[in-house]
Formats: structure tokens, sequence, C-alpha cells
């Protein structure tokens, strides 16, 4: 069994990756806490972190694919990755942390794109309130990272590109632990 699991600031390309890899099963932590608390806030990520991981290990203990795609986002504490991570060992699941950057400026233009979709009724994402779009998430992801992961830059890349790169990494990946 593979499982990718993305992690990145908002809008840095994790749903894009997420809906574009049809092969893989797809895990949304954003879908997990909106169905625990409808409008979930940044602290809510983290008082439901348990609930969350629990939730992830349950839908791939139980579920019958090979591949899973799980986007955990940027506001899990550490605690909860490492949590995910000795369940993922004690399953003898092989994983791959992916985490997904973009320059600030780029991501900034996402989230507005983001939000106005979402205020449309495009989009049922969660809604990321400005002005400033992006210093709590970032504090909060600087400390709480997971200790083992490659990066991939998806400012001005296209998802096919992105894919590539992640589908290399995977494959360097198997490669070390053949």
């Amino acid at each position: 069994m593979n499982v990718l699991i993305l992690y990145g600031l908002p809008c840095s390309g994790k749903s894009s990756v997420l809906k574009s890899m049809s092969e893989y099963h797809a895990i949304a932590v954003d879908t997990i806490i909106k169905s625990l608390i409808p409008d979930p806030s940044v602290s809510d990520f983290s008082r439901f972190s348990t609930e969350i991981i629990e939730t992830i290990v349950s839908k791939i203990k139980t579920g019958y694919f090979n591949k899973y795609i799980i986007e955990m986002g940027c506001l899990m504490p550490k605690t909860s990755i490492d949590l995910l991570e000795r369940y993922l060992n004690e399953l003898s699941v092989s994983y791959l942390n992916i985490k997904l950057v973009a320059d600030d400026s780029e991501l900034i233009k996402r989230i507005i794109k983001r939000n106005k979709n979402i205020d449309l009724g495009k989009s049922t994402a969660i809604k990321v309130d400005g002005p400033d779009y992006l210093t709590r998430f970032k504090l909060f992801f600087e400390q709480n990272q997971t200790d083992k992961q490659i990066e991939i830059d998806t400012t001005e890349k296209s998802i096919k590109s992105i894919n590539l790169e992640i589908m290399n990494a995977l494959s360097k990946k198997s490669e070390v632990t053949q």
C-alpha cells in the first residue's frame, strides 16, 4: 500500500494535486473537520486533531484501496503528525510526505481567487480571512512539520508538472526501500 501525504499553506496546490491523482483514494482533513464542525476555526484543527487522525487511519484500515492520498494541510499539530506516522508504520504502510510551497505573492493571489469562488458559491473550501492571509498559518506550520518530507515548489507550475515531480519522488523512494 502506498500513501502520499500532502502538507502546505493555504492554496499551495494540495487540493489540485488531490483531485488530479485519480488513481489514489483521496482523504482530506478539511472534509473530516467539516463533518465534525461546520465552520471550523484555525484552533479547531488542533482541538480535533486526534479524532481527525483516527478517522484517517480508520479509512485506511477499512478501505479496499492500494493507494491513498491525504491532504493534511498546515494546521495539524506535530504530535498528531507523529501519531499518523506511527499508525502507518504499525500497519507497514509505505508513505511519502510532500510539502507543497509557493511564493507568498502567488499564494495570496490564489487565496483571493479561492475566497471569491467561495463567495460566488463555486467552492465549498474553507475561506481564508484577510487582510493578512498567511502569517498565522506560517507561524503554526513552521513549528509543526514532519521530520522527513520532500518539498515541491508549485509557483507558476502546471498540475501535470507538479504530479510528475511527485511521481519521480515516489519512484526514488521505492528504489531506496527495495
